[in-house]
């Protein structure tokens, strides 16, 4: 087991709450200094805590609270417009996907639909490759013909 993850169980061995490696952890305090270090510490720490008992000031948590407050009104202007500004950034990027996507769907369909109106009438196909340069003829023959070529 690496040295890393044995320093995370030294605090487990001593609460006694260690099931496994117990004796991987123990041979390891042994050869290594700087865990029997961190190992003797943890059980100064948890001898002191059950010999005293610690008194918190009442007002302890009042206090934090003030001083975070004073913290956040201390807070320049300018933190806020970039916390905005970056959430006003990802909702307009949003949009603009949203309309990119209903541009795309719209223009596909209005391809389709020109598509089939031309694949439909050979006289508008007739029209349109002409560049408007009918005669009164091919105007009467597209009409009687309703678009059918001979």
């Amino acid at each position: 087991m690496r040295h890393a993850k044995i320093k995370k169980l030294v605090s487990e061995y001593i609460d006694g709450e260690l099931k496994n490696n117990i004796e991987l952890v123990k041979e390891h305090i042994k050869t290594c200094e700087e865990c029997a270090q961190l190992f003797r510490l943890h059980s100064l720490v948890r001898e002191t805590l059950k010999e005293n008992t610690i008194e918190v000031s009442p007002y302890l948590f009042t206090r934090i609270q003030a001083k975070l407050k004073e913290r956040k009104s201390q807070q320049p202007l300018w933190d806020y417009i970039i916390g905005f500004s970056k959430e006003l950034a990802v909702v307009l990027i949003l949009i603009f996907m949203l309309l990119l996507g209903i541009e795309l769907i719209s223009s596909r369909s209005s391809v389709k639909i020109e598509e089939a109106i031309l694949s439909e009438s050979p006289s508008i196909q007739k029209v349109i490759s002409s560049g408007g340069d009918l005669t009164k003829d091919d105007v009467l023959e597209l009409t009687l013909s309703n678009g059918k070529r001979k």
